[in-house]
């Protein structure tokens, strides 16, 4: 009893101090509780349906909770997964409790072959959807490898089988289980950057799909001394009419070296003899500058 008196001051203002947390904590979990969710796309969707829309709004309610303390990484996570075709830019909260996903509709670039079954991606590398038949108005992605000969201590390049037997819709093509960390690397930064590269030259993913109907990450090996050689990344191209083109080091400068690709198909247009017989070649020559050339096949 003596105690209470002597801190009855404290225990007052503990006791209101206690009482005000619980008032909080209630209008956290009532007042801020998610009620409501919107889903707003930057674009028209051609393959996110309206039943499709409400589901995801759905999906996002059964979190529940406080929109203050809702893990919106685990939403984006599970969403993407499960619709492989959406692509969240942010969720939004409005007070006092409701979401407003932004986001947009992936859109179909590759379609890559394995075991019978074919891949369509996005730009990111994302599987999107898989078949049993090619689709022609994707463009077609294939992969060389390096692999090496232990009999003749030599490297030599083949072709890379993806195995993607077990992978599903939603997940992302990831080509370091393929090759070693290096090669990988580099296929991986060529694949997931050869959109943006045509972009930042002004041609958009419509223009690729239209103009190509092949792409193909190969090595081509370069000789250094009498028993070395180093093996450069390249970046194949033929478009629709067959036409091949080949960017050398193709994980370097890629934007660069598409914009010189467009510069010597320009210098073609006055003299198109030029593309007979030939592929068009773009690198990086000894003085450092972007170049090309018409190479005899």
């Amino acid at each position: 009893m003596e105690f209470v008196k002597k801190h009855k001051k404290a225990l007052i203002i503990s006791s209101v101090i206690l009482a005000i947390i619980i008032v909080i904590i209630i209008l956290m979990f009532t007042l801020f509780s998610l009620k409501s969710v919107e889903l707003s796309f930057k674009t028209e969707t051609l393959n996110i349906t309206a039943e499709q829309t409400k589901q995801i709004e759905q999906k996002t309610l059964s979190y529940g909770g406080s929109v203050l303390f809702i893990n919106k990484d685990k939403i984006v996570s599970e969403l993407e997964k499960e619709f492989p075709y959406l692509k969240i830019v942010n969720i939004e909260t409005q007070i006092p409790d409701k979401f407003v996903i932004h986001c947009a509709e992936r859109e179909e670039l590759f379609s890559i072959e394995s075991n019978g079954k074919y891949y369509v991606l996005d730009e990111e590398l994302k599987i999107l959807s898989i078949s049993n038949s090619p689709d022609e108005s994707l463009v077609s992605f294939e992969f060389e490898g390096i692999d090496y000969n232990e009999q003749t201590g030599q490297y030599f390049a083949t072709k890379l089988n993806l195995n993607l037997s077990s992978a599903e819709t939603g997940q992302f093509l990831t080509l370091g289980s393929s090759q070693s960390s290096y090669f990988a690397d580099k296929m991986q930064t060529i694949s997931t950057s050869v959109l943006t590269a045509f972009e930042q030259n002004n041609r958009d993913i419509s223009y690729v799909k239209s103009q190509f109907e092949q792409f193909e990450i190969f090595y081509r090996p370069e000789r250094v001394s009498e028993t070395n050689y180093i093996w450069r990344t390249c970046l194949r191209l033929v478009d629709r009419s067959g036409f091949e083109y080949q960017i050398v080091d193709a994980d370097i400068n890629l934007p660069e070296k598409i914009s010189v690709l467009y510069s010597a198909l320009t210098a073609a247009a006055n003299e198109p003899s030029l593309l007979e017989g030939t592929y068009l070649m773009v690198y990086q020559n000894a003085n450092g500058v972007f170049a090309y050339s018409f190479v005899e096949r």
